[in-house]
């Protein structure tokens, strides 16, 4: 099922949440939820500023990924039968300023949740809301997301919120934005059993372009590696996103050099590639280190 909100308010949609019962006709409707803040479709392709000779190539969005990952998008049935049929929730918010990127997100998102035959997939809803994330919304919609999720007993490993809200070329007020949010977002989550599950995106960025990472737990690490990483993504990725592949053979070139390898790893065990089908079993979403 899609379901677009263009024009309802905050109190609606959080009544939404608190009422699932009544959105779905599944009398348990969800095991399993991911939030996508900030992660529209603004352009079919993207062109990034660095590396320079680079700066004419056109590189495909990826925000479609961005909305519902390929680890969601891709999922198909337990075909063991040993587990719960999943049934996840997909909830996309952003801001719409006009008709025609409403329209046109509206279409990425059923193109998404389609099967080919043109049905709906039977393991995840969409609920697409245009909204302002802000400092008068912001809270509330997370405190919404919590109390939902603890209702419904949604296991950690089966919760995933990330922030896509980053600016090619921020501004005083967009840098405060991007500062504001994931900050606020960690500091509601940070006394619930979800603490870990929050994400925030590399930001436009090529090498980690397709990537997303534990805010908690790799967010000081980041500003620590993230120079030395770079340098490494560039000699061994080059032209193209990073990929699991990439950083295999990275560890494997440098083996001898502990802190490299160290460097490596702490990316790895708190980086997810939103592109990926793969998934640990059980979770929403795996790291790159399995």
């Amino acid at each position: 099922m899609f379901q677009a909100l263009d024009n309802s308010s905050l109190e609606e949609f959080i009544g939404i949440l608190q009422n699932l019962e009544g959105w779905t006709d599944e009398k348990q409707p969800y095991n399993s939820m991911y939030v996508s803040i900030g992660g529209k479709q603004n352009d079919l392709y993207h062109i990034f500023n660095y590396p320079a000779h680079l700066k004419d190539k056109k590189f495909r969005s990826n925000a479609p990924f961005q909305m519902i990952p390929a680890s969601i998008a891709n999922r198909r049935p337990d075909s063991r039968g040993d587990q719960p049929q999943d049934r996840i929730l997909v909830v996309v918010i952003d801001t719409f300023r006009n008709p025609e990127d409403w329209t046109a997100n509206c279409r990425v998102l059923r193109n998404q949740s389609q099967s080919r035959d043109g049905t709906f997939s039977s393991l995840f809803d969409v609920l697409l809301w245009n909204q302002e994330i802000n400092t008068r919304t912001l809270t509330p919609i997370v405190q919404g997301f919590i109390h939902m999720i603890s209702k419904y007993n949604i296991a950690p490993a089966q919760f995933m919120m990330c922030n896509y809200i980053r600016f090619s070329h921020p501004n005083e007020q967009e840098i405060a934005i991007e500062e504001y949010v994931p900050s606020q977002i960690q500091s509601i989550i940070n006394e619930t059993p979800y603490s870990k599950r929050f994400y925030q995106w590399y930001g436009p960025s090529l090498y980690t372009y397709n990537m997303v990472y534990c805010y908690k737990d790799f967010n000081t690490w980041k500003s620590m590696y993230y120079t030395q990483l770079h340098t490494l993504f560039e000699r061994f990725s080059r032209d193209f996103p990073v990929r699991q592949m990439t950083i295999q053979t990275m560890k494997e070139e440098c083996e001898d050099n502990t802190r490299i390898i160290n460097m490596l790893n702490q990316f790895m065990r708190f980086s997810v590639d939103i592109t990926e089908s793969y998934r640990k079993r059980g979770e929403l979403a795996s790291n790159l280190l399995i």
